[in-house]
């Protein structure tokens, strides 16, 4: 993970909760407000540095390995599942960056956007615009098909397993909501009382991982339970 603020690459196991500073595999600092968004591509571990305007090759421990391009407040960042080039917004446009030949493009001009993600199959992008809405791109359009208020938007993510079919939102207003895919109006907010909410991730083991100002957060859907009382009465023998 990214620490902006404090400036460090930290990671650590994610199959135990209740962690502390002291259980990071590993520490890396680039300095305040540098390291940003982060993605994969194969083997390959990117890293957008806000500050420095750059987006960078980092190993598996979050170590810098070499400078792919330059973008001036390089921010959200998000592999494209069908040609492994990344996606990088900077508050002013989402470029298409092709990080085996260190060339730059744009792929949607004038998107003031962070939280990118896109559908498995790479034919739609959704992204919080403005910090006030998510919208949904189909590939090659700058025209949402898709949009929905939500105050502060940050960062997106498409939910897998049992929870497909929705996009949940970070807010930096310290709540998540989950939006319905098919339906818009069914939107819901399932986590308030929180700080600033940024990162947002569905673990493999259908849980959610947020970030908040000073820590991560995991999400567990409660199970439904229902009262003996509510149960049909059996018929008499």
């Amino acid at each position: 993970m990214t620490d902006y603020g404090g400036g460090f690459v930290r990671r650590f196991a994610t199959d135990a909760d209740g962690q502390h500073a002291g259980n990071f595999t590993n520490v890396v600092f680039y300095g305040g407000n540098s390291p940003t968004g982060l993605a994969k591509v194969g083997s390959h571990t990117y890293m957008t540095r806000q500050n420095s305007g750059q987006v960078v090759e980092i190993d598996t421990f979050g170590n810098f390995i070499r400078n792919v391009v330059n973008i001036g407040f390089a921010t959200g960042l998000v592999a494209d599942p069908t040609n492994g080039h990344l996606l990088v917004s900077n508050g002013g446009d989402i470029f298409d960056v092709d990080p085996v030949t260190n060339s730059v493009g744009f792929y949607i001009q004038g998107a003031h956007a962070d939280g990118l993600t896109f559908t498995a199959d790479g034919s739609d992008l959704y992204a919080a615009i403005n910090g006030n809405s998510v919208q949904g791109f189909h590939r090659g359009s700058s025209i949402p098909f898709f949009n929905v208020s939500v105050a502060a938007a940050d960062g997106t993510a498409l939910g897998t397993g049992s929870l497909a079919g929705n996009i949940f939102v970070n807010s930096n207003f310290g709540f998540l909501e989950e939006i319905n895919l098919a339906n818009p109006a069914l939107q819901t907010t399932i986590f308030t009382g929180g700080t600033r909410g940024d990162f947002v991730t569905v673990d493999p083991n259908g849980t959610l991982i947020i970030s908040q100002s000073d820590r991560l957060l995991r999400l567990t859907a409660r199970a439904v339970r229902v009262s003996k009382a509510a149960l049909p009465s059996r018929p008499p023998p």
